[in-house]
């Protein structure tokens, strides 16, 4: 079991613009019928970016942390762009979380020390790319805060699942799961219908089996 919670954040001006423009652009490729497969993927990508590291993600990231009775426990999974792990990185530190960090190149026993120190509550909150994605079970975590957002689906399926794993003493009882519900400022074309309705399938996937599910839903 567990309860959802999510933050709805809007793309600032030019965030907003950016996303336009590619996606204006991505849509000129599709119309031609063959486009050039890996400048689509490319320009795919970088829009996935602008909603990965939209700027008021960290604002509302501050927030939800201000509310916590403790830190420990916590995943935080982060976009994969070194700026927005950064400025995560930094919200921590101000806020004397102590944290650590698990990223691709570091490798398995340095990964298993920060698992390790994690699950005796040496350090409050373990910080990730996808790199938590597959293979790796922390059944002491009850608390995922999702800052990279994602359409995709098992890899939002296997952030979940990463933190209802049950503990082997029995004493993690249901888990709290944070997402970001990012929107564009205005709702005046199929672009902007386009972007929070791909936002809101996965939010609404996670909130159907929430045990708060009716005060999400007001919600959004």
């Amino acid at each position: 079991p567990y309860r959802f919670f999510v933050s709805i954040c809007e793309l600032n001006d030019s965030e907003y613009d950016e996303y336009k423009k590619l996606s204006i652009i991505i849509a000129q490729l599709y119309s031609r019928g063959n486009p050039d497969e890996d400048r689509l993927q490319y320009l795919l990508r970088q829009r996935s970016q602008i909603i990965s590291t939209c700027s008021s993600k960290l604002v509302a990231l501050r927030q939800i942390l201000s509310n916590f009775n403790n830190y420990y426990n916590t995943l935080i999974y982060t976009a994969e762009n070194k700026n927005f792990f950064n400025e995560t990185i930094n919200i921590l530190e101000q806020m004397d979380i102590v944290t650590l960090k698990i990223t691709a190149d570091i490798n398995k026993a340095d990964r298993r020390d920060v698992i390790e120190k994690f699950t005796k509550k040496d350090i409050h909150c373990i910080l990730a790319m996808r790199c938590l994605d597959e293979g790796v079970d922390i059944p002491s975590a009850d608390k995922a805060i999702i800052l990279a957002s994602s359409t995709n689906s098992k890899q939002y399926i296997q952030r979940r699942g990463r933190v209802l794993r049950r503990d082997k003493e029995g004493k993690k009882k249901s888990a709290d799961i944070y997402d970001f519900l990012v929107a564009p400022p205005e709702f005046v074309s199929q672009i902007d219908k386009d972007l929070f309705e791909r936002e809101l399938k996965r939010v609404l996937e996670f909130a159907s089996t929430a045990n708060n599910y009716n005060a999400v839903h007001d919600i959004i």
